[in-house]
C-alpha cells in the first residue's frame, strides 16, 4: 500500500478520501431504473451484496487507513494521486477531480492508469494540459507511458501499489484470520465470465476440488460454485494466500496471485478484446503463459518464481527512486 511506503520512508502520509459520483452509484444497495424494475430479485440480490460489501469496507478503511479532509485541499504541501484507473475518465464519468486541476501545491502520480489506450481527443487534449502540471509522474501501464509519451509529457512505468510489499508484509497482514482447512480453487472475477467459470470448472472436474467464488450476489448462483459473500480485503487475502489454484479475469486477482506465488490463471479477453492492464502486468513477468487463452488446462505447471521475484526487486527499485525524485531531491 502506497501509504504504508510513504510512510516508513517519507513522512506522514493521509489518504484523502475522495468519492466519484458514478463508482459511488455503481456501488449502491439499489438502483430503482426502467431497466431492472422488472428483475427486482436480481437488483435486491445485488443491493444487499453492495451493502454487506460496503459495511466490511467501511470497517478496513477505518482500521488500516489514516484518512484526512477532502473539504480544502490548499491544507496539503504534496499530493499523489493513484494508483489504478483514476484517470480512467470513461469509467469516472468524466471526472477530472483525479487531475488535481484546482490544486496549486507539489503534485505528483504514482502508477496512475488510463485504463484503455483509446481515449477520445477531446478528452486527451483536456488531460494532456492537466498532467503537464504534474511535477512527476509515473504510469501502471506500458500503454499508459505511450499516450503520455506521444504527447511529449515526461513519465515512467512503475508497479502497481500492492507490489512495492513483499510477500511477508502482506503476510503479516492476513495472519490472524482464520485458516482454511481443505484445498480449493479460488475464483475472483471483476466482471461475471463464463469462460472463467467454464475453466474453473474443468479444472476441479480433474483435480476433485471445490470451487470458491468470491461474490456479493445473494440469491443467484453458477452451478457448481461455492460462493462467499460480504469477504473483507483481509479475508480476501487469505482466500489467496490458502487457494491451491486462482483463476481470475482480474488486475490484482493476478497481482496477488503473483505476491503469494501461486499457480494461476487469468482471462486476458474483456468484451472481446485485450485487457491492457493485465496483458502489461503478465509482460513485465514474462507470464503471458499464464494467459488462459494460450496455458489450455496446463494451469499445474510450476512457474519460476525465482525470476519473478528478479525482476519485482528490481522494479521496487524504480518505484523507490520515483518516489526519491519525489520527496528527498
Amino acid at each position: 500500500m502506497l501509504q504504508k511506503v510513504i510512510n516508513e520512508r517519507y513522512g506522514n502520509c493521509i489518504v484523502i478520501p475522495y468519492v466519484n459520483k458514478q463508482l459511488a452509484w455503481n456501488d449502491k444497495p439499489v438502483h430503482l431504473t426502467p431497466f431492472n424494475v422488472k428483475t427486482i430479485a436480481k437488483t435486491v440480490s445485488q443491493g444487499l451484496g453492495n451493502l454487506k460489501k460496503r459495511k466490511v469496507f467501511d470497517v478496513f478503511l477505518s482500521e488500516y487507513l489514516q484518512l484526512g479532509d477532502t473539504s480544502n485541499l490548499a491544507n496539503y504541501t504534496d499530493i499523489v494521486v493513484g494508483s489504478d484507473q483514476v484517470w480512467n475518465v470513461n469509467l469516472t464519468n468524466n471526472d477530472y477531480t483525479y487531475f488535481l486541476e484546482d490544486y496549486n501545491g507539489n503534485k505528483y502520480a504514482y502508477a496512475a492508469s488510463f485504463g484503455e489506450d483509446d481515449i477520445p481527443e477531446d478528452a486527451l487534449k483536456r488531460i494532456k494540459e492537466d498532467v503537464s502540471r504534474f511535477a512527476a509522474v509515473s504510469v501502471r501501464e506500458q500503454a499508459a507511458w505511450q499516450v503520455l509519451n506521444k504527447e511529449k509529457i515526461e513519465s515512467q512505468v512503475v508497479i502497481d501499489p500492492v507490489l512495492l510489499l513483499e510477500e511477508g508484509e502482506w503476510k503479516k497482514t492476513v495472519i490472524n484470520s482464520q485458516a482454511h482447512k481443505e484445498k480449493y480453487i479460488l475464483v475472483y472475477c471483476v466482471e461475471k465470465s463464463k469462460r472463467v467459470f467454464d475453466y474453473a470448472r474443468r479444472l476441479s472436474n480433474r483435480t476433485g476440488l471445490k470451487i470458491y467464488y468470491l461474490n456479493q450476489n445473494m440469491f443467484f448462483k453458477e452451478k457448481g460454485l461455492i460462493y462467499k459473500r460480504g469477504v473483507s480485503p483481509i479475508e480476501f487475502l487469505n482466500y489467496i494466500q490458502d487457494a491451491e489454484y486462482i483463476v481470475t479475469n482480474s488486475f490484482h486477482g493476478t497481482a496477488f496471485s503473483i505476491i503469494f506465488e501461486k499457480k494461476f490463471a487469468v482471462d486476458t479477453i474483456w468484451h472481446g478484446e485485450k485487457n491492457i492492464r493485465i496483458s502489461n502486468l503478465l509482460s513485465m513477468f514474462e507470464l503471458n503463459d499464464r494467459d488462459m487463452n494460450s496455458l489450455n488446462e496446463n494451469i499445474g505447471q510450476e512457474i519460476d518464481y525465482t525470476s519473478v521475484k528478479a525482476v519485482l526487486l528490481e522494479n521496487r527499485k524504480v518505484a523507490q527512486e520515483f518516489l526519491d525524485k519525489c520527496f528527498v531531491e
